[in-house]
C-alpha cells in the first residue's frame, strides 16, 4: 500500500463503449494513506494512432554490404482534454501557491469531459502531414497500427524523485454512423457482370401447345460423336438411317446483378444486398410450344461466397504499408440453387437505368440472410494522418449447367463500400448539421431501438412514431444534394 491510491469510474450509461460528443462522466477517489504533498490531480482524456514499419535497408561498407532492418514509428494525438480536479478552479484563481497538503483521508471528485467529433491532430505535431476528420474507431492488428483512448488520473508530485502517482482506464470509442452522408448518398448501388452457357439444349421439346401425358414431349439429345460414322456403315450395307433427334445447341446469356441499398454496410448486421439474374431476353425464349419451361435457361447457382476486402495503408515516417487482409461474410458451398430464366419478370429498373437490362429474376435471399453478417471485430472505415481503411465487398457465384457437372462458370463483382459502426447519430450532432427531423428519422428507424440508451438521440417514441412526416426524396431513393448540408467544418465552428 503506497502513499495514495487511486479509483476511477466511469459512469456511462453505455457498458462497452463510447462516441463522439458523448460526455464522459464519474469519480476519481483518493485514498490517501499518509500526508503527501502535490501539485494538482488532473484528468486527462487522450489518444494516439501509433503506426510500426520495418524497413530492410541495404548498407555499403567498402566492398561489402549488408541488410540492416530499421524500424520506423509515427504517433499522432488524435485528442487531448486535461481538467483539474484539485486544487479547485477558485482556489487556483487566487493562490500562486504551487504545493498543496493532502492529509490522510478520503476524498471524491467527479468530472465531466466532453469527446469533440473532430481530431486534434492537425492543431500540432512532429510530422508535417497532418489531416483534420473524425475521430476514428478503437482498433489495432498485431503491432502494426494502434489506436486507443484512455482516461488518465494523475497525482502530480512537487518532487522530481517522488514519481506521480498514476491511473489508467482504456476506453474503447466507436463513431457513429455519418447520417447527412447516408442521406446524400441514398441511391441504391448496382453491381453487375455478364456471363453465357455455350452449348446449351431443352432439357424437354414441347410437341403440342396443349400436353396430355409424358407422349406429348420428348427429351432431346445432343449430337453423339461417333454419329457420322453409324450413319455411314448403315448407308454402305443398306440400313435405314435413322432422323437425328438432336436439336442445335445455344448459348444462353444471363448477368449477376447485386443490388445494395447503398454503399454502407453496418457491423455485425446482415448486409442490405439483393441478388438477380438478369437477361436482355425474356422468359419466351426459354419456353416451348406449351408455354413451359422448355430446360433451355434452366442451370444451377453451385457456390456463394460474400467477403469484404479491405486494404489498410500505414505511414511512418518516409515508409509505408500495405495490408490487405480479407474477412468473410458468407461462404456456401454445393448450394445447388436452381434457376429457369422461363421465370423471368420485367425489370422495372431497366428504364431508370441505362446499364440495367430488361428481364430479371431474384434469388431467395433466405439462402444467405441468416448466416451473412458483417463481422463486429473489425475497424469501421476510417482515415489518420497516418492510417486509412478502405473497403470493397466482393460477391463471387459459381454456376453449373447440371447438379453434376465438372465445368462452371465464375462471377465475381466487387465495389466500395463504407463499413458503418451501427451507432446511430445524437441529436446533437443532427442539430449541428441542420438536418430536418422528419428526414433524419427516416434514416434513424432503421436502428434496432436498443441502439438509442441513455437518449442519445431524438427519443425512440418520436423515431418510430408513424405519424412522422416522410420525405419523397427518401422514400423513392432520389438522391439528395449534399452540398444543402453544412461541412464539418462549418458545423463544429458554429
Amino acid at each position: 500500500m503506497g502513499a495514495c491510491d487511486v479509483k476511477l469510474t466511469l459512469k456511462n450509461e453505455r457498458a462497452n463503449y463510447i462516441t463522439s460528443l458523448d460526455t464522459l462522466r464519474g469519480k476519481v477517489e483518493l485514498n490517501v494513506n499518509s500526508e503527501i504533498t502535490v501539485e494538482n490531480v488532473q484528468i486527462k482524456f487522450e489518444g494516439f494512432a501509433k503506426t510500426k514499419i520495418e524497413v530492410k535497408e541495404r548498407v555499403h561498407n567498402g566492398n561489402s554490404s549488408q541488410t540492416r532492418t530499421q524500424i520506423k514509428r509515427e504517433s499522432h494525438t488524435l485528442v487531448y482534454n486535461a481538467v483539474t480536479l484539485f486544487p479547485p478552479s477558485n482556489v487556483r484563481e487566487v493562490s500562486d501557491n504551487k504545493k498543496f497538503t493532502l492529509t490522510p483521508g478520503k476524498y471524491e471528485y467527479d468530472f465531466e469531459i466532453k469527446v469533440p467529433l473532430l481530431n486534434q491532430c492537425a492543431d500540432g505535431g512532429a510530422y508535417g502531414s497532418h489531416q483534420l476528420s473524425v475521430l476514428p474507431p478503437t482498433s489495432s492488428l498485431s503491432d502494426l497500427f494502434n489506436i486507443h483512448y484512455l482516461l488518465k488520473v494523475t497525482v502530480r508530485r512537487t518532487t522530481w524523485y517522488k514519481a506521480n502517482i498514476r491511473e489508467i482506464k482504456p476506453v474503447n470509442l466507436r463513431p457513429f454512423d455519418p447520417i447527412d452522408e447516408i442521406i446524400a448518398f441514398s441511391q441504391p448501388l448496382f453491381l453487375r457482370k455478364d456471363e453465357v452457357f455455350k452449348g446449351m439444349i431443352p432439357k424437354r421439346i414441347a410437341l403440342t401447345e396443349k400436353p396430355t401425358g409424358p407422349e406429348s414431349y420428348k427429351i432431346p439429345e445432343k449430337k453423339s460423336l461417333g454419329g457420322k460414322s453409324s450413319r455411314f456403315l448403315k448407308s454402305v450395307f443398306g440400313g435405314q438411317v435413322d432422323e437425328p433427334n438432336y436439336v442445335d445447341s445455344t448459348i444462353v446469356p444471363f448477368s449477376l446483378e447485386i443490388r445494395i441499398n447503398g454503399p454502407y454496410l453496418s457491423m455485425g448486421q446482415t448486409p442490405n444486398l439483393s441478388l438477380f439474374i438478369t437477361s436482355k431476353y425474356g422468359p419466351e425464349r426459354y419456353k416451348g410450344i406449351d408455354n413451359q419451361t422448355s430446360g433451355l435457361g434452366s442451370f444451377y447457382l453451385h457456390h456463394l461466397k460474400i467477403d469484404l476486402a479491405s486494404s489498410i495503408c500505414l505511414v511512418a515516417q518516409s515508409a509505408r504499408k500495405l495490408l490487405l487482409p480479407e474477412y468473410s461474410i458468407f461462404h456456401q458451398k454445393d448450394l445447388n440453387y436452381p434457376i429457369d430464366l422461363a421465370n423471368l419478370q420485367p425489370n422495372p429498373l431497366s428504364n431508370e437505368t441505362s446499364n440495367s437490362l430488361p428481364y430479371e429474376l431474384e434469388l431467395d435471399r433466405s439462402m444467405f440472410e441468416g448466416d451473412a453478417v458483417v463481422r463486429a471485430d473489425i475497424p469501421p472505415t476510417c482515415r489518420t494522418c497516418n492510417i486509412e481503411i478502405s473497403y470493397k465487398l466482393k460477391v463471387t457465384a459459381t454456376f453449373v449447367e447440371n447438379i453434376d457437372s465438372w465445368s462452371s462458370k465464375k462471377i465475381e463483382v466487387q465495389a466500395p463500400v463504407t463499413i458503418l459502426s451501427g451507432i446511430p447519430a445524437p441529436e446533437e450532432y443532427i442539430e449541428m448539421r441542420q438536418i430536418p427531423p422528419h428526414i433524419a428519422q427516416q434514416v434513424l428507424r432503421n436502428y434496432p431501438p436498443e441502439m438509442f440508451a441513455g437518449g442519445n438521440n431524438m427519443g425512440v417514441e418520436a423515431i418510430f412514431s408513424n405519424d412522422a412526416e416522410i420525405s419523397p426524396k427518401i422514400l423513392t431513393g432520389e438522391k439528395v444534394d449534399g452540398n444543402q448540408l453544412p461541412s464539418y467544418q462549418s458545423a463544429t465552428q458554429s
